[in-house]
């Protein structure tokens, strides 16, 4: 099993259309993922942005439409219904809306982001592939990009037991615009020669990732600040920095202006998005010191890493339980605001992270080593460049860190931080992979157990994923009569 480098064979492997078939094997569980079931969307899922396109194509910030029942999770301020989620997803439909004027459910969205976030997580994959890691055998990236897919189905593309709803559709848009962005900057470290257009591109990304889901904006930031550092210390002269600088910042400032403006619009606060308005079947204002609390934390890392899942007799042989509310330790309570989704811990949907530890420990030893700004900034020869490894695990810790103070448990929210975790434990285990200095066996082992926790990750989050949707249960069982 023992692979040997050949720093010779450096063939990309964008050419190699066999690269395809993971991405399609991919689309087509999404497909049936989303499109099994009774055919009936209505009353699984929501159509809260197809509204509010409706209400920018009247010309309103609030919604106009909104039917006979009480709606559930809008804000409502002065009389009038709001959206407290990001607008660009609603923004993406006002053409669509304009032509036919038909309701798009938000799982659509969902779908449609969910899609978008694995091409852009499988372009940065192969970008760093090709530059770093070609010398490895073609299945490891293969591997990383079926992983990849495969993980976050049940994030992305489900509610509960249920259709995505505009939860989902949000979370979906923050990420794709995210990695899209980063795979934007990414291109501009790599070809410094390369025109200001990519870093006007990435900020406009991440712009449009804040403008989808607001608590991007602690994560982007760091990236944006990390990236902005790395420009200035480029051997540029101070017209081209500059330059690179604006084009990079420009589009995020006028981004946060835009959101500024429309949150001063609707609740007379720049800062106030409508959350606090919100009619969650709970009184939020009233329990506004209640939504972040570092009293939450304990009970979070268990359930969003140790929360096991259910086993059931039938297939798909496992199921989500749900998460834990009451103290898990005795030394500490918990509000009865508290609330815990049906969760499966990351531990069992993705162990394959392990492997995000190894590009982390290997760049603090380098940088221990050399003490080297060139270090911390760039890679020399195929030298995975820091730059990355900070953007994604600067964006994973500070996602992952606010989670944990947030009273509210789903798995939805793993969808803040699992795309870069993906990347960055493909990275780790190409790394690791790569060493020098292990031994065959070793070597085999290492491999081996990488094959061993990726498959784990793949099976467990598609079961899952399929566990809730009885639909798919159904034509699977049908298909293959024996799993009954």
């Amino acid at each position: 099993m023992t692979h040997k480098i050949n720093p010779k064979s450096r063939k990309p492997v964008q050419n190699n259309l066999f690269v395809m078939s993971p991405l399609f094997l991919v689309m087509f569980f999404y497909i049936l993922l989303v499109g099994s079931g009774s055919g009936d969307q209505h009353g699984t899922t929501t159509q809260y942005y197809t509204k509010l396109a409706d209400a920018f194509l009247d010309g309103n910030l609030h919604l106009t439409r909104i039917g006979k029942d009480i709606p559930i999770d809008l804000s409502f301020y002065e009389g009038k219904f709001y959206i407290y989620w990001g607008p660009v997803p609603a923004l993406i439909l006002v053409p669509i809306q304009f032509f036919f004027r038909k309701p798009v459910g938000d799982f659509f969205l969902a779908f449609t982001f969910g899609t978008g976030i694995l091409l852009a997580q499988s372009l940065l994959l192969l970008a760093v592939w090709n530059r770093y890691f070609n010398s490895l055998p073609k299945w490891t990236i293969y591997l990383s990009i079926l992983l990849g897919g495969l993980t976050e189905p049940i994030i992305f593309l489900r509610h509960n037991y249920d259709h995505a709803r505009i939860y989902q559709a949000a979370i979906g848009g923050g990420q794709f615009f995210l990695m899209s962005g980063l795979l934007m900057a990414f291109t501009t470290i790599t070809k410094p020669s390369i025109s200001n257009w990519r870093h006007a591109s990435a900020g406009l990304l991440w712009a449009l990732a804040i403008g989808s889901r607001h608590i991007l904006a602690a994560p982007i930031g760091f990236m944006a600040m990390l990236t902005a550092f790395l420009l200035v210390k480029t051997n540029a002269d101070f017209i081209a920095k500059t330059a690179k600088l604006i084009s990079l910042g420009l589009p995020l400032a006028l981004g946060f202006a835009v959101l500024g403006w429309y949150n001063w619009a609707r609740f007379d606060s720049i800062t106030e998005t409508g959350f606090s308005y919100a009619l969650a079947g709970v009184n939020i204002r009233e329990h506004s010191t209640e939504l972040f609390s570092q009293v939450y934390i304990i009970q979070n890392l268990y359930n969003y890493l140790l929360n096991p899942p259910g086993l059931i007799s039938n297939f798909p042989f496992i199921s989500m339980r749900d998460g834990i509310e009451t103290p898990i330790l005795s030394f500490y309570t918990v509000p009865e605001f508290y609330h815990a989704e049906p969760m499966t811990g990351l531990l069992y949907i993705f162990p394959f992270a392990v492997f995000a530890i190894v590009p982390l420990i290997t760049l603090f030893l380098n940088l221990f080593k050399e003490k080297s700004a060139k270090t911390l900034l760039g890679g020399n020869g195929h030298r995975l460049p820091a730059w990355i490894v900070l953007n994604l695990g600067g964006s994973i810790l500070i996602a992952f860190g606010l989670l944990m103070g947030f009273f509210w448990v789903g798995i939805r929210y793993l969808g803040d931080f699992i795309p870069p975790l993906t990347v960055l434990s493909a990275l780790g285990f190409w790394q690791g992979y790569r060493s020098p200095v292990r031994r065959p066996l070793a070597q085999n082992l290492y491999i081996l157990s990488g094959i061993i926790l990726a498959s784990s990750s793949i099976l467990i989050s598609t079961l899952l994923a399929i566990s809730t949707n009885s639909g798919l249960i159904d034509l699977i069982i049908h298909s293959f009569p024996d799993l009954r």
